[in-house]
């Protein structure tokens, strides 16, 4: 789920007993500033999907402090890994061949190229 509108000094320890009210969290993902605050923004999983509907219809709106009402959104996990420079003249069929190996046992594999340029060829694994 997507959690917005978080006051950028509201961290973890405030955030995950609000989150825990709709059921058991799997993962929060507080996005961070290298100056130590929040982006005002959060990612969170929860171990079933009725658990995370509960969520949006319990914490939409809630009142995390007194003026602030986070948003809360159901999301996709879109989690990708890119693998990256592999040319169709770079890399024999077999070298790629076990590029696919190595990693197609962690999910379905996608193999793009960019559309400014048709040398290079993008692997893409769905997490």
């Amino acid at each position: 789920m997507f959690i917005g509108k978080i006051p950028r000094d509201c961290y973890e320890d405030e955030l995950f007993p609000v989150l825990a009210r709709a059921g058991r969290v799997h993962e929060l993902r507080l996005m961070m500033l290298f100056s130590g605050t929040n982006r005002g923004y959060a990612f969170v999983m929860y171990e079933r999907p009725e658990e995370a509907k509960r969520a949006v219809d319990m914490l939409d709106g809630y009142e995390i402090r007194r003026g602030h009402r986070i948003g809360v959104l159901p999301c996709l996990n879109n989690c990708r890994l890119f693998i990256g420079c592999f040319g169709p003249g770079d890399r024999s069929p077999d070298e790629l061949e076990q590029v696919g190996l190595l990693f197609r046992k962690f999910g379905p594999e996608t193999v793009c190229s960019r559309p400014y340029s048709d040398k290079l060829a993008l692997r893409t694994l769905k997490m």
